[in-house]
């Protein structure tokens, strides 16, 4: 198994097997258009959840051109409804990069 994620403050391991990895890989692809929402703001960009075990990062460079300005303060909230193409599906990361396509 992979280590996925630890979260300090719950003391909560998050982890996940190479089955579901390879599995997810084959119903998503670069190129996918999908919806989700925002489920976590960093300084860095936004994660979506579309409906799949792995989240897709959007970095605040590919967020759509004037909806918010590159200022982690405006970035969007948490449960904010998300439109976006995948760009990058990195496996021996486990990573998931997307852009924003227009706004819901």
């Amino acid at each position: 198994m992979h280590l996925l994620d630890f979260v300090k403050n719950k003391d909560e391991l998050i982890v996940e097997t190479e089955d579901e990895w390879n599995e997810f890989a084959n119903r998503v692809n670069v190129g996918d258009f999908v919806s989700g929402s925002v489920i976590a703001v960093k300084n860095y960009g936004v994660f979506i959840d579309f409906g799949e075990p792995f989240p897709a990062l959007v970095e605040v460079p590919n967020l759509h051109k004037g909806r918010y300005p590159v200022d982690v303060d405006h970035l969007p909230p948490i449960g904010e409804p998300f439109n976006c193409e995948i760009i990058q599906i990195a496996p021996h990361r486990r990573a998931v990069r997307a852009i924003e396509c227009s706004p819901t």
